[in-house]
């Protein structure tokens, strides 16, 4: 690209960049007379108090055509006091290899205490895409606003990512976001809030950050989806440590050629990644998923979990050498040739408490739980199997080694089988209903104490 047609796309790309700019990070404390960004989205003015010496900028690099630039670019701002001339504030900040999604980008700035005080602020850009530096002009004005005016709205580690646009363009907008908030820690957490809106990710996925809690403004209001992927360890959202994915609902709904669609995807976190108050759905792919934890142990709770499509698996949670806690879970995998409401599998260890689970629908197996060479604790659960060719309420087997299978003050239900037990599997049922179906246990030891069928006939210390 030559100097003369790089001037002309810094000329578009400056009215984008001053337009984008004031999604909020805020960092301390700041006197009375902090900036104001304004930007426009969608037709309506959007206004954000940047509190603390630190704050995200935002923008979108496209060449003259309106096609977005590839990048990666680096990007030098330089903070005045003046449209023109000196007055120069702060030191300058240069942000090397700045990754651009459909040319958006999000990058963190900070010009020090006292940069902002309340009076006028403009702001030098400077664009390196590979051709050399040059000069967005004129300077971005960044308004001064009284304090005050913001006391009730004032973030320090709050980004909002709003719609922008289409579905797609949403998803790309969250995107960048969260790769913006590069400062993000254990120690120095942030919340991302993402107002009602589908947010499509296409063939991508949103990769959560630690000590980044991504909380939407509802299961029904905000929605983040994306199609297939080639792999089984990949999903609409992957998780990370010392996260919390809640209040909205995330879903996969196949296409693009691949064969998994998953929802939500944890590989190699531990129990203080969080799934609260959360839809996920996964469907029309040959194999869909809602939930896969591999060497994984998050905390779910009140998750509703959707499982479904014309093909060959669906999968509500799949536990793969993973020991989550699931606490008021519901789980529903249907129309698929096999379909399974949890897996565990490979030394997993799940505690399923208020778990409500059902397999239906299929031509192949509908199981409810199923247990390979894993142990699981089952307590004040349903468990159900049904209109499948070959339905198990909860089916155990184990290719080697003895595992343990709890289950307390739950309900069973499959025909003609509630618990299929083989060897290596001790299972021990108290205080459960077992219905319609009977224990079958050619393997292994199934112990039952205080038990009763569905016409509630009591079985003291035998199986119904």
């Amino acid at each position: 690209m030559n100097r003369k047609t790089l001037f002309n796309l810094v000329a578009v790309l400056f009215l984008m960049l001053a337009l984008g700019g004031g999604i909020l990070v805020a960092g301390g404390a700041q006197a009375q007379g902090s900036p104001l960004a304004r930007g426009t989205e969608g037709g309506e003015s959007l206004t954000a108090a940047l509190v603390g010496t630190a704050f995200t900028y935002q923008g979108r690099l496209t060449d003259t055509t309106g096609a977005p630039i590839a990048g990666p670019c680096t990007l030098r701002f330089t903070l005045y006091d003046a449209a023109t001339g000196t007055g120069q504030i702060g030191t300058p900040q240069t942000k090397s290899s700045v990754p651009l999604n459909d040319g958006y980008f999000t990058v963190e700035l900070d010009f020090g205490a006292g940069a902002f005080n309340g009076d006028a602020r403009y702001m030098k850009i400077e664009v390196n895409c590979g051709s050399g530096y040059t000069t967005l002009s004129p300077r971005a004005a960044l308004n001064p606003a009284p304090y005050a005016q913001f006391a009730k709205t004032i973030y320090r580690r709050t980004v909002v990512v709003s719609p922008v646009g289409t579905a797609t363009e949403n998803g790309t907008a969250l995107l960048n976001a969260l790769a913006g908030l590069t400062s993000a820690s254990v120690n120095n957490p942030y919340l991302l809030k993402v107002e009602p809106g589908v947010y499509d990710l296409g063939a991508s996925s949103l990769q959560m950050q630690e000590g980044v809690d991504v909380e939407g403004s509802g299961e029904k209001a905000t929605i983040i989806t994306a199609q297939a992927y080639s792999s089984m360890n990949a999903g609409t959202v992957m998780g990370a440590n010392s996260s919390e994915l809640r209040f909205l609902s995330v879903t996969n709904t196949g296409g693009g050629g691949s064969p998994y669609a998953i929802a939500i995807y944890y590989d190699s976190v531990n129990a203080s990644a969080k799934l609260t108050h959360v839809t996920a759905a996964a469907s029309m792919g040959p194999t869909n998923i809602a939930v896969r934890n591999r060497d994984s142990s998050p905390l779910m709770t009140n998750v509703a979990v959707l499982a479904g499509g014309p093909y060959d698996n669906s999968i509500g949670v799949w536990n793969d050498n993973s020991a989550p806690t699931m606490t008021d879970v519901y789980i529903y995998a249907s129309d698929s040739t096999n379909n399974y409401g949890v897996i565990n599998e490979n030394n997993s260890w799940p505690k399923m408490t208020n778990v409500d689970a059902t397999a239906t629908m299929g031509t192949g197996d509908c199981i409810g739980v199923r247990n390979s060479d894993s142990w699981a604790t089952i307590r004040h659960s349903v468990i159900s199997a049904i209109e499948c060719t070959a339905p198990y309420g909860v089916l155990n087997d184990a290719s080697s080694g003895l595992y343990t299978v709890v289950i307390q003050n739950s309900q069973i239900s499959a025909y003609p089988y509630t618990i299929q037990n083989n060897t290596g599997y001790t299972t021990n049922v108290g205080a459960s209903q077992l219905e319609w179906g009977t224990v079958n246990a050619p393997g292994g030891t199934v112990t039952c104490a205080g038990c009763y069928d569905q016409n509630y006939t009591f079985y003291p210390n035998t199986c119904p």
